[in-house]
């Protein structure tokens, strides 16, 4: 019996060391991954490219919505009540030289330039001179450029064109383009004034474009002024085919208002993405029933980089 005892008291020993003992047995040898293995983070990640898209045109339509700023044609159109006629971008051409522009301008320059000669002819009357007047909303929106670029167009179709320096704060007009020698502005009104001929020779600057002369400013203030407006331009629109009037920004002035009432066409330069909706909505309300006779035309900055500069010829 003692023996019996002695050999299970073993057994017992042994069992629980075997069961105490770290088995470091290797169940089988690591080796490195040959194929690639299909994950299925594939979808997350396509999934949040697609959230983030929706939640950028969610944003733009957003800033679109509530901008202060007009950002498109469409927005304009919503501002005016009359669709956008085409746009002037920043192309090389319409700024080194805007008169050259329905010559040298890219396709879509030329062609903005054409529709609104056609609808400027349009709502004049062949019995009697063109008259347009080009504005801005605000300073700097483009109506010089506008006005310049236009002449140029008219006179490549062959008509005799007079640009008429009405913007009295900013006259780039006359800096680039007047003739120290010529009498300009102040001789046309004070012909109107007195009721004598007036000499266009006397009167006139010459542009390097034919068919394109220029009444330029001197040093004089706010000569044009709203008693006088109607009979300076009915005078000026007699010197050519054509009579374009840089009015500059349409609040700046009472005699630039007033003229927009004497003109066929009023042509509407804005800025896009740089152009407050409440200041044109300002304008827009300045011309009255003179909308009916309103083309806009979107003015782009003036492009850069090494991609304008080889694409914009």
């Amino acid at each position: 019996g003692d023996e019996i005892r002695t050999i299970q008291a073993a057994k017992n020993e042994l069992e629980l060391v075997a069961r105490a003992r770290a088995n470091s047995q290797i169940v089988q040898n690591a080796s490195f991954p040959t194929a690639a293995i299909e994950s299925s983070n594939r979808v997350f990640v396509i999934g949040g490219w697609f959230m983030g898209a929706m939640l950028g045109i969610v944003v733009a339509l957003m800033w679109a919505q509530f901008s202060p700023y007009l950002i498109d044609e469409v927005s304009t159109t919503e501002v005016t009540g009359q669709p956008v006629v085409g746009t002037l971008n920043g192309s090389r051409a319409l700024h080194t030289n805007p008169l050259m522009a329905a010559q040298q301008g890219r396709g879509g320059v030329t062609q903005t330039l054409a529709q609104l000669a056609v609808r400027s002819e349009a709502l004049g009357s062949v019995s009697r001179p063109l008259v347009v007047v080009c504005i801005g909303p605000r300073r700097g929106a483009g109506s010089t450029t506008t006005a310049l670029a236009m002449a140029g167009r008219f006179a490549q179709q062959g008509s005799l064109v007079t640009l008429l320096d009405a913007d009295d704060r900013d006259r780039t007009l006359s800096t680039q383009h007047g003739d120290p020698d010529a009498g300009g502005l102040s001789e046309l009104i004070a012909c109107v004034d007195s009721g004598t001929d007036c000499k266009p020779g006397r009167i006139l600057s010459e542009t390097d474009v034919e068919g394109v002369s220029v009444i330029a400013q001197g040093d004089e203030v706010s000569l044009l002024r709203r008693a006088n407006a109607q009979s300076v331009i009915d005078t000026a629109s007699q010197f050519g085919d054509v009579l374009i009037v840089d009015g500059g920004p349409l609040l700046g002035s009472a005699a630039v208002i007033e003229a927009c009432h004497h003109a066929d066409a009023v042509v509407l330069a804005i800025p896009l993405q740089n152009q407050l909706r409440g200041q044109l909505e300002d304008a827009v309300q300045q011309l009255g029933a003179d909308r009916s006779k309103l083309l806009t035309v979107a003015n782009e900055p003036k492009s850069g980089g090494f991609f304008s500069r080889l694409f914009d010829r």
